[in-house]
C-alpha cells in the first residue's frame, strides 16, 4: 500500500471555499481561500462554488505539492451536493 503524506480538506461555507493540506502529523502545509464575490458573485450558482474551488486549491498549489495529496475530505453548510464531470459540475438537492 502506498503511502501519502498528506490530506486535502474543504470546506465550502456561506461566504466561500476554505482549503488547506495536512501533512501526516496534522501540521498545516498550507491553507487557501475564495470568496464567491470574487468568483461569480451568487452563491447559489454552482459556476461560482466550482470557480472558487478551483481557485482556492490551485492557490494551495503554489505552496503544496497536491501530487501527495491521498485523502480529501469536502464540507459544507447547505443540503446541496455538487456533481463533478469532466465538462462541469451540477447542483443537487434533496
Amino acid at each position: 500500500m502506498t503511502a501519502y503524506p498528506t490530506a486535502l480538506g474543504v470546506d465550502v461555507g456561506t461566504g466561500g471555499v476554505r482549503a488547506g493540506v495536512l501533512d501526516a502529523r496534522e501540521n498545516v502545509v498550507a491553507t487557501a481561500s475564495a470568496a464567491y464575490c470574487d468568483h461569480g458573485g451568487d452563491p447559489a450558482d454552482p459556476g461560482t462554488w466550482a470557480a472558487a474551488f478551483q481557485a482556492a486549491v490551485s492557490d494551495l498549489g503554489m505552496d503544496a505539492d497536491l501530487a501527495s495529496v491521498g485523502a480529501v475530505s469536502v464540507d459544507g453548510t447547505s443540503a446541496r451536493c455538487w456533481l463533478w464531470t469532466r465538462t462541469g459540475c451540477r447542483s443537487v438537492r434533496p
